[in-house]
């Protein structure tokens, strides 16, 4: 049977995912129900355009997540604060730019959990468990009838195998496809800032 688990990085991450709950214990319980719901619908992995083998995603129901994601829609003249910060623990920093104001988040309307396999974390030695065959490492909130792209920031890092990316393995047409997925997709979005939530 195919083992499939939270990696480590998604369990430090968990309050920031948009996962149900008003307390920890709450959200690992959210956190919990949507990893049994992804192995369950396991089967009907699909595979991004241009990704690479052993990174896919999962579609799954919202009902573990908050009505509304963590992505806001900016209007001119709206504040946004940065911080140069790790994401985790044994990461180098990266710059973080996200909405100031608490703004409202946009509808979710799905939620895609992305899962690498075994041998493409072990690249970048970030196994969480060497005994799983995939690990999920985010969900996307999606707010289209598609999954949310990375950020350019992300797409690089992971392009370039920075601290803490994963290899993305695309030619330089498909990583100019994707550059251009993800400018359009964030030029007029940003993620709300942790402390207004």
């Amino acid at each position: 049977m195919t083992k499939i688990i939270a990696s480590k990085f998604l369990k430090n991450r968990a309050t920031q995912e948009g996962l149900k709950g008003n307390n920890r214990k709450e959200i690992e319980e959210s956190l919990e129900g949507a990893v049994k719901e992804m192995n369950d619908n396991f089967h009907n992995k699909t595979k991004g355009k241009g990704e690479r083998e052993g990174i896919y995603y999962v579609r799954i129901s919202n009902r573990y997540f908050n009505k509304k994601t963590e992505i806001v829609k900016l209007k001119e003249g709206d504040k946004l604060t940065g911080a140069f910060q790790k994401r985790i623990e044994g990461e180098t920093p990266r710059k973080d730019v996200r909405a100031e104001k608490a703004k409202e988040g946009m509808l979710l309307l799905h939620v895609e959990a992305v899962i690498y396999a075994k041998n493409v974390l072990a690249e970048g030695k970030e196994n969480s468990d060497l005994s799983a065959d995939f690990e999920i490492v985010t969900f996307l909130g999606c707010v289209e009838d598609k999954p949310t792209p990375r950020s350019v920031e992300t797409l690089l890092a992971n392009h370039f195998k920075d601290s803490g990316g994963t290899a993305t393995g695309y030619d330089p047409q498909m990583l100019e496809e994707k550059l251009k997925e993800s400018y359009f997709f964030w030029k007029d979005k940003a993620v709300k800032d942790k402390d207004n939530n």
